[in-house]
């Protein structure tokens, strides 16, 4: 693939693990200038090692062999060092606290075939490629409701979980909420022990409804967010 590598940021160490994840943000600026001035500018602390513009382009700032500084304080899986095992990819888009427009045709395609190589050289998961909202719900909503996963899975690069869905006037209990907490547990997400109306949960909730629910965020799950998670459960997890 081509790469624009005009731009180098010293934002980086050294890894000290195997590359194992893909993790995907949104720049949340204003304009491309102002994103890439921001990761190249050391006293910014942030970097990323791929950026994919509206248009298609994609600059590398970082080789992938080092580690970023894209993801800050994350956790997957009981990994807290996501930086060291990942790569980190913004994606041009002002956000939720801007305009949050729709990501283009031309990004997603230019994202995708990234994605393709990046999975083959480092032999990465589907169920590795991540949202910055997965491995750090309380601080972030990136890449948001907005990001075309569907578009991703069907093209064999993630994977998602799939449900016949159904509609009920009821709300899950507390013995589905306590379930729905072990399987998000399970899949990666960290849950402290508390009460499930917490910030934490509430925020791990709506990371996870925008990763894998688009059509329902909210708070709290419904039937069909827990069908989710405990759909992944049976088909990815040992």
């Amino acid at each position: 693939m081509k790469f624009i590598t005009k731009y180098k940021s010293e934002n980086y160490d050294i890894r000290v693990g195997e590359i194992k994840f893909i993790i995907l943000h949104y720049t949340a600026m204003k304009s491309l200038d102002e994103t890439i001035k921001h990761l190249c500018e050391p006293s910014s602390k942030v970097s990323c090692h791929y950026l994919v513009t509206k248009n298609g382009e994609i600059y590398q700032f970082i080789s992938s062999e080092k580690r970023a500084w894209h993801a800050g304080d994350s956790y997957w899986k009981a990994i807290k060092d996501i930086n060291s095992l990942s790569i980190g990819i913004e994606l041009e888009n002002s956000g939720h606290h801007i305009d949050f427009e729709e990501y283009t045709s031309n990004q997603i395609y230019a994202l995708m075939d990234l994605i393709k190589d990046l999975k083959i050289q480092y032999n990465i998961k589907k169920t590795n490629i991540l949202g910055h909202s997965d491995v750090a719900p309380l601080r972030k909503m990136d890449p948001g409701e907005k990001f075309p996963w569907h578009i991703l899975e069907k093209n064999n690069l993630v994977y998602l979980p799939k449900i016949n869905k159904f509609i009920l006037n009821n709300s899950p209990n507390q013995d589905d909420i306590e379930k729905y907490k072990i399987n998000l547990k399970n899949i990666g997400y960290k849950l402290p022990k508390n009460d499930h109306n917490s910030d934490y949960f509430i925020k791990t909730n709506r990371a996870f409804q925008m990763h894998f629910q688009q059509d329902f965020i909210s708070n709290l799950p419904n039937f069909n967010t827990i069908m989710l998670a405990q759909k992944y459960v049976e088909e990815i997890i040992d």
